[in-house]
C-alpha cells in the first residue's frame, strides 16, 4: 500500500555532475469489498473500516434483497477514508445503512474521529436518536472533510443538526463540508439544526448543491431553536455557497427562533437558484426562511414562496450585509404582518431586479436603523414602499404582474421550481443588466435558461433560452414506397462534460427506417449538427399514405444537466405507391368445336391483406 518513488536531481557544473536521489513516499488506497450485511464481522462494513488505512477505499458486493445494513453501534472513523455505496458489483441498488431503531436507537450511523477526512456516496443513512448530543446520523466533530455525494439521510433525530453535526477544523488549512445530489429528509432536532448543524473551530468552506431539504423539523417549542434544515455559527472563518437547492416543509422551533429554513451567522452565505417553499414554525414567534446574521449574503436568482413566520420577514430577515439580485418574493406570511416577504432589520441590504408582491399584509419593511440601497428595477406592492427611492423600481399595487400561481418544472435546467412569468407580465424586459453592488447580474435564470435581450424582473426569464435543449430540426417529413429519403438534424446547445448518447428508433419499420441507432455527441462535436436519414419501405399493400413516428430516446449521459433531456420525436408519412385492383390479360380470344383453347391470366395489382377469390363461370 505505501510505495515510493525516486526522483532524480541533476545538477550540473562546469566539470562535473552531481546525481541526488531523493526518495518521497506516496499513498495509494486499497479497495475492501463488503460482501456480508451483517453488524459485524469478516467482510462486513465494520471490519471494512477498522482494517482500512488513511487513503483506503470502501465498496459493496452485496447481493438483491440484502442491501440494508443495520449496525447495533455507530460506525466509527478514525482514517480517512472513501465509501462507495452504489453496490454496483451486487445488484445495483445502493446500500442503506441504518441503526437498530432509526428514530430511537442512542447512537448515530457514522460517529467520525477528530482530524478526520471522510467521503460517501451513493448510500442512504436512517440514524438514531441522540437527545442529549449531536448529529443524529453523522457526527462529525474537529472533522477536516466531509464529502456526501448522492447520500440521503433521514428519519434521524438529535439534540442539535437532526442528521448531522459538522465542526470544521483544519490546523493547516481550510476544513470543508460538500453536500452534492443529496436529500435529508424528515430529520429533527430539539434544538439547533433540524437538518445540519455547522460550526467551526478553524477556517471553514462550506458547498451544498444539487440538494433537497424537506421536512426537517426543530421539535421545541420554547428557546431558540434556530434553523429547520440548517444552523451555522462561527468561530473563525465560515463561507457557505448553496446552489440549486430546494428547502421545503421544513420547521424552526419556538422561542424566537429564526431560519425556517436557514440560520446563518458566519463570514459570507452565497445562496443562488435555489427555492424555499412552504417552510414555516412551530410557535409563536421567530423569523423566516431565510435569518441572514453574520456578516454578508449574496442571495441571487432564487424563489421564496409561502413561507411563513411569526416574526419580521416571512421569506428573508435581513441583518448585516445582505445583497439581494433577480429574486421572486411571493405569499409569505410574517405574523406580526411587517415585511411579510422581506424585511431589513440592520445593517445595509442592496437589492436588483426583484420581484417582492402578494405577500400577506405587506410586501416590505425596514427598521429605521438599517439602510436599504435601492439600485432599481424591482416591483415591491405594499409596505415600507417609500424606502425604493430609484425612479427604475415600480411600487404600489400591480394590476398586470401576470404571475404563476403555482410552482413548477418550467422546463427545468437547473433542478428547483420556479414560478413562471406569464405573456403580458410587467415583469418581463423590466429589469436591468448592470451589476448589483459587487454582484453580477446573472446572464441565465434560476432554471439556467439564458436570458434574452433585456432580463427580466425575478428569478425566472419570460422566453429564456434551455441551455442544456437539444435541438431537433425537420418534421413532417415525406418518404415513399419507391424509395425516397427524408433527414433530420440533431444537435446540441452547448458542450456538455461527458458524452450525450441519443437512441434513436422508428415506431413502424414496416414504414420507414432510419440510418442509425444512435448519436452520441462528445465535447469535441456537440456543436456539429448531426443528420438522421429515414427511407420509405414499400409493402405491395394498397394501404394509403400511413405516419409514423422517428421516436428519439432521453439522453443517456453522466453530465447531469443533458442526461434525462427527451429532444422532440420527428413525424414522417410513407406515400403509399400501390393501387389495389385486379388485371386481366387476354381478350377476343377463340377457340373452337374441335376442341382448340385459349387462356387468359388474372393478377392482383397489389397484395391483398386477405385471400381474394374470384368466381369464374
Amino acid at each position: 500500500m505505501k510505495i515510493f518513488n525516486q526522483i532524480l536531481k541533476i545538477i550540473f557544473n562546469k566539470t562535473w555532475i552531481i546525481f541526488c536521489i531523493f526518495v518521497f513516499q506516496f499513498t495509494f488506497g486499497t479497495t475492501f469489498t463488503v460482501t456480508s450485511n451483517s453488524n459485524s464481522g469478516a467482510n462486513t462494513v465494520r471490519q471494512a473500516i477498522a482494517d482500512a488505512s488513511d487513503g483506503d477505499n470502501i465498496i459493496f458486493n452485496i447481493s438483491a434483497g440484502n442491501e440494508t445494513i443495520i449496525v447495533s453501534s455507530a460506525l466509527s472513523i478514525n482514517d480517512n477514508l472513501t465509501i462507495d455505496g452504489s453496490n454496483s458489483l451486487g445488484s445495483g441498488t445502493a446500500i442503506t445503512i441504518e441503526v437498530s431503531t432509526p428514530g430511537s436507537s442512542n447512537f448515530p450511523v457514522i460517529d467520525m474521529g477528530a482530524y478526520q477526512q471522510l467521503s460517501v456516496s451513493y448510500m442512504t443513512l436512517r440514524g438514531g436518536n441522540i437527545s442529549s448530543s449531536s448529529g443524529g446520523a453523522i457526527q462529525a466533530g474537529n472533522c477536516e472533510s466531509l464529502i456526501l455525494d448522492y447520500v440521503t439521510i433521514k428519519d434521524s433525530k438529535a439534540r442539535f443538526g437532526g442528521a448531522i453535526y459538522y465542526q470544521g477544523y483544519n490546523g493547516s488549512g481550510n476544513a470543508i463540508l460538500s453536500i452534492t445530489n443529496c436529500t435529508i429528509q424528515d430529520n429533527q432536532s430539539s434544538s439547533h439544526g433540524a437538518g445540519i448543524r455547522i460550526i467551526n473551530s478553524t477556517a471553514c468552506e462550506v458547498t451544498i448543491e444539487n440538494t433537497v431539504f424537506s421536512n426537517n423539523t426543530c421539535t421545541a417549542t420554547s428557546g431558540n431553536n434556530y434553523g429547520g434544515a440548517i444552523y451555522t455559527y462561527d468561530y473563525a472563518t465560515l463561507n457557505i455557497d448553496i446552489n440549486k437547492c430546494t428547502f421545503t416543509g421544513n420547521i424552526a422551533g419556538g422561542g424566537g427562533a429564526g431560519g425556517t429554513a436557514i440560520y446563518f451567522d458566519g463570514t459570507l452565505l452565497k445562496v443562488n437558484n435555489s427555492t424555499f417553499y412552504n417552510n414555516s414554525i412551530n410557535s409563536s414567534a421567530g423569523y423566516g426562511a431565510l435569518d441572514l446574521r453574520g456578516t454578508t449574503h449574496e442571495i441571487t436568482n432564487s424563489t421564496f414562496f409561502q413561507n411563513s413566520c411569526e416574526y419580521w420577514g416571512g421569506a428573508i430577515a435581513s441583518w448585516g450585509s445582505t445583497t439581494i439580485t433577480n429574486c421572486t418574493i411571493v405569499e409569505n406570511t410574517a405574523g406580526l404582518g411587517q415585511g411579510n416577504g422581506l424585511a431589513v432589520m440592520s445593517g445595509t441590504t442592496t437589492i436588483k431586479n426583484t420581484l417582492i408582491v402578494n405577500n400577506s399584509t405587506d410586501d416590505f419593511h425596514k427598521e429605521n436603523s438599517a439602510t436599504l440601497v435601492d439600485n432599481g428595477y424591482n416591483i415591491v406592492e405594499t409596505g415600507d414602499v417609500s424606502n425604493f427611492y430609484s425612479a427604475q423600481s415600480i411600487i404600489g399595487e400591480q394590476t398586470d404582474l401576470n404571475l404563476d400561481a403555482s410552482l413548477a418544472d418550467n422546463e427545468i435546467a437547473n433542478g428547483t421550481q420556479t414560478l413562471a412569468l406569464l405573456v403580458g407580465s410587467i415583469a418581463i424586459d423590466g429589469g436591468n443588466d448592470a451589476d448589483n453592488g459587487t454582484v453580477t447580474i446573472p446572464s441565465s435564470d434560476q432554471r439556467g435558461f439564458t436570458r434574452n435581450g433585456t432580463t427580466d424582473i425575478g428569478a425566472f426569464e419570460y422566453g429564456g433560452t434551455n441551455p442544456y435543449a437539444i435541438t431537433v430540426t425537420g418534421s413532417d417529413l415525406i418518404t415513399t414506397e419507391a424509395g425516397e429519403t427524408a433527414s433530420f438534424t440533431v444537435v446540441l446547445e452547448s458542450e456538455p462534460t461527458s458524452d450525450v448518447t441519443i437512441g434513436i428508433t422508428s415506431s413502424d419499420a414496416t414504414e420507414g427506417i432510419v440510418d442509425l441507432s444512435s448519436l452520441t455527441f462528445t465535447s469535441g462535436n456537440w456543436s456539429a449538427a448531426q443528420t438522421v436519414t429515414i427511407s420509405g419501405v414499400n409493402d405491395n399493400v394498397d394501404d394509403g399514405d400511413i405516419d409514423y413516428i422517428i421516436t428519439l430516446e432521453e439522453a443517456s449521459s453522466s453530465d447531469g444537466n443533458y442526461n434525462g433531456v427527451d429532444p422532440t420525436d420527428v413525424s414522417a408519412t410513407n406515400t403509399d405507391d400501390d393501387t389495389a385492383g385486379i388485371t386481366v390479360t387476354g381478350s377476343d380470344l377463340t377457340t373452337t368445336e374441335v376442341g382448340s383453347t385459349a387462356s387468359f391470366t388474372v393478377v392482383l395489382d397489389s397484395e391483398p391483406t386477405a385471400d381474394v377469390v374470384i368466381p369464374v363461370s
